[in-house]
């Protein structure tokens, strides 16, 4: 349904055949990412879940205002058993005016594994392999309010916690596109955790083109390779460079070229694992109503002479686009590069 886009020229150095099928993995959790379990007493749920909707469900900037940064499920102490917890991100909610004696139990497993980040406690690995558990302790309503929206300071745990956590359920690597990346990190010296949705559908020594075709979107991940290190890239220039690869490589169904949005609504930020720089916006088609949003990485590879421009963009006028579009960040957060065994650094 979403074929929009088409490739120019394609020149390929090397195909992963489409017919491998994924093989199953042992997963931490069987949704997307950006979903949140929130564990609280049911005499806090009338305020907790709306405050903490809100402080971490806020608009994503580089989405739709209506697509939330996170999704979040409530269930009572109670309910935390089995698959429950065995979600990757759960945040626990202990209420000193409402004790609970599963929620304490839940506690006191937790917090024999937390340390403190940016004031709020996180533990892991503490009921599944890989998972994240924020602790918070409040006494009364503006204690979580002013924990929520103090300055986003939850979202940015969350939002640490997830990238630390990396892929996990349906979109953990397996054989088959372990080697398929271990086939990138020998002709080209880096490497990322790639799902394997994905397949490589085209590349040559400055670009590798990967697409996951689902039934209602359309995900690609495409890494530019440029002969020189770069720095201080303003905005205006990271366009500037992405409309030139698009120039030559991508085009819609009319033949009419990707161009990216000039906006200052999406301003830049950093990967918050590996410190890389990265930039948000929003790619169209000239003279068409297609478009779609855009993260874009920049790693510079010094021992090289070259950076590497990773960037996740989306196909998906029907579906949420948030969960795609952490996915891009969880991929970026485990780009390395294989030249010199190093992390990519800025």
């Amino acid at each position: 349904m979403y074929r929009h886009l088409r490739f120019i020229a394609p020149l390929l150095l090397f195909v992963a055949c489409g017919k491998h099928k994924p093989e199953s993995t042992s997963m931490v959790s069987h949704g997307m990412p950006a979903e949140v379990l929130l564990v609280g007493a049911a005499a806090t749920e009338a305020w907790l879940k709306p405050l903490l909707d809100s402080g971490i469900g806020g608009p994503q900037a580089g989405l739709s205002p209506a697509e939330p940064r996170y999704r979040c499920s409530f269930i009572h102490p109670e309910e935390a058993q089995g698959d429950a917890l065995g979600a990757a991100l759960i945040i626990l909610v202990k209420n000193r005016q409402a004790e609970n004696r599963k929620l304490n139990t839940l506690w006191e497993e937790a917090n024999q594994k937390a340390d403190r980040k940016s004031g709020i406690l996180v533990a892991g690995d503490v009921w599944a392999k890989g998972q994240k558990v924020l602790l918070l302790e409040a006494s009364s309503e503006n204690q979580v309010r002013e924990l929520a929206s103090a300055g986003g300071r939850l979202a940015d745990v969350l939002f640490e916690s997830e990238c630390a956590i990396g892929l996990y359920g349906g979109l953990l690597p397996n054989k088959y596109s372990d080697s398929v990346m271990n086939r990138v990190a020998g002709d080209f010296g880096f490497s990322f955790p790639l799902p394997p949705q994905f397949r490589l559908v085209q590349s040559n020594k400055e670009m590798l083109w990967f697409i996951w075709e689902g039934r209602d979107f359309r995900a690609n991940l495409w890494v530019n390779i440029l002969p020189e290190t770069m720095s201080n890239v303003s905005v205006d220039r990271m366009i500037q460079l992405r409309d030139t690869f698009a120039a030559r490589y991508i085009r819609g169904n009319q033949g009419l070229n990707m161009t990216s949005s000039r906006s200052t609504e999406y301003p830049s930020f950093e990967s918050p694992l590996n410190k890389i720089p990265g930039w948000r916006g929003w790619w169209t088609i000239s003279g068409q109503w297609q478009r779609g949003p855009y993260r874009r990485f920049l790693m510079n590879d010094p021992a090289g002479q070259r950076c590497i421009w990773l960037e996740g963009f989306l196909e998906a006028p029907e579906i949420a686009n948030n969960p795609y579009y952490r996915m891009f960040d969880l991929i970026a957060a485990g780009f390395n590069f294989t030249n010199n065994n190093s992390v990519a650094r800025p």
